[in-house]
């Protein structure tokens, strides 16, 4: 069996209507229905004269039902029920009822029942929504208009309003803005005075400044001048004393040097005193070798076997001495010789020379050496002291 039909509403409505229990118990003339938009889930129609299960569903096109009535006999198996839902230009939604596996003296039941209980009313309930649906609409429209209205009338009120506010906004502006700008000018002068001043007070500091510095470079000056003069003076008298001091360094090298020709003269007088002594020592030895060797001849025989051994003994005693009278006084006069040729040359070795070899001359006599080592010795001092303190000063 196929039944067909047209429902002024879209296929999504037809299909949560169909699948909702409120809504299947409206369009069906009041007649109680359960049903859920799940597969598998049972369901009942027209006060519980229909039974079945949710077999398949394909959402806003297609639901498939298992379908048995109350008058169904009890060995007939469930009828399947197939709604089709396909959309048309206009909005609406074609409905096509696909119903198989009923009893056969059942069919014209079942038909009348399909067309006077789910098309005529679901039509009248569709219509009276969508009836209903244009009344809410046509009602919305012109509460729409009115709101429409007062929006306009409150936004005009409102722009007014905002109007006036602004413009005593704008005119309080204007006053804050004259206020600020009289404000400004004050705060301007005020700055300009007291950069003035600043600037001023910075002159006059700079102007203390440099009078401190000239006085200050002033004192300086001044300063370094009696300092130079101390220096000046300092070093004048400084020279002084140099020159004094060298004056007497000079005249003690001189009375020195006066003192050390002395002892030299001495010396060489004692050597040559020394030397004539030795010479006539050894002139009587020589006289007296000569008379002993002339009694020797004259003697007997005797007595010249005696007399030469006594006069052996005693003859080389007397040479030896004669010997060391003459060997010494050589000796001297060699020393002597060579600081005579070396004073000359330098001043001061000179007076360290003659004090070493006037110790060379100790072995004829022992008051000729001490004073000439006296006299280097005191030569040799002031030489120490002398040349330290100078070249330190200096």
């Amino acid at each position: 069996m196929r039944i067909e039909g047209i429902i002024p509403a879209g296929p999504k409505r037809v299909y949560d209507a169909w699948l909702d229990s409120a809504q299947h118990t409206s369009f069906t003339g009041r007649c109680v229905a359960e049903i859920t938009p799940e597969v598998g889930s049972e369901y009942t129609a027209l006060d519980g004269n229909v039974k079945g299960k949710v077999q398949a569903l394909v959402p806003n096109e297609r639901i498939v039902l298992s379908w048995r009535h109350v008058d169904f006999p009890p060995e007939a198996p469930d009828s399947t029920v197939e709604v089709l839902l396909t959309a048309r230009e206009d909005g609406t939604t074609g409905l096509a009822l696909v119903h198989t596996g009923m009893p056969e003296d059942q069919a014209l039941d079942i038909e009348r029942g399909w067309v006077d209980r789910y098309l005529t009313p679901m039509r009248e309930y569709f219509n009276a929504l969508l009836a209903i649906e244009k009344k809410m609409e046509a009602r919305l429209a012109k509460e729409e208009e009115k709101r429409a209205e007062r929006e306009a009338i409150r936004q005009q009120k409102l722009k007014e309003k905002l109007d006036a506010q602004a413009e005593v906004q704008r005119a309080r502006d204007r006053e804050r803005m004259a206020k600020l700008a009289e404000k400004e000018e004050v705060r301007k002068k005020a700055e300009a005075e007291r950069k003035a001043k600043i600037q001023a007070r910075q002159k006059e500091l700079e102007q203390k400044i440099r009078e401190k510095e000239r006085e200050h470079q002033k004192k300086l000056k001044e300063q370094e001048k009696l300092r130079l003069a101390k220096e000046r003076e300092r070093l004048a008298k400084e020279k002084a004393k140099e020159k004094e001091r060298l004056a007497k360094e000079k005249e003690k090298e001189r009375l020195l040097q006066a003192k050390e020709k002395e002892r030299l003269a001495k010396e060489k007088e004692k050597a040559r005193l020394a030397e004539q002594k030795a010479q006539a020592a050894a002139k009587k030895a020589a006289a007296a070798k000569k008379a002993t060797a002339k009694k020797a001849s004259k003697a007997p025989a005797k007595k010249a076997t005696k007399a030469p051994a006594k006069k052996a003994a005693k003859a080389p005693a007397k040479k030896a001495a004669a010997k060391t009278a003459t060997k010494a006084p050589a000796k001297t006069a060699t020393a002597k010789k060579t600081p005579a040729k070396k004073t000359p040359a330098k001043k001061t070795p000179a007076k360290k020379t003659a004090g070493k070899k006037a110790t060379a001359k100790k072995a004829p006599a022992r008051k000729v050496t001490k004073a000439p080592a006296k006299k280097a010795a005191a030569a040799k001092k002031p030489a120490a002291k002398k040349t330290p303190a100078k070249k330190g000063r200096r």
